[in-house]
């Protein structure tokens, strides 16, 4: 039971992180994005280095 509730909470603040995404104004949301993608990009190095 432990692990749905977690991945709920997980799933209900990444759905939360994208709503805010709408209520950016456009230059906020560029950065935002930027941001976003410079995280997933490390994530995705450091998934390459442990690989």
């Amino acid at each position: 039971m432990d692990e749905l509730e977690d991945l709920y909470r997980k799933q209900s603040k990444e759905n939360g992180e994208l709503a805010d995404l709408f209520t950016l104004s456009e230059d906020d949301f560029e950065g935002e994005l930027k941001k976003r993608k410079e995280q997933i990009e490390k994530l995705n190095g450091e998934k390459k280095d442990t690989a």
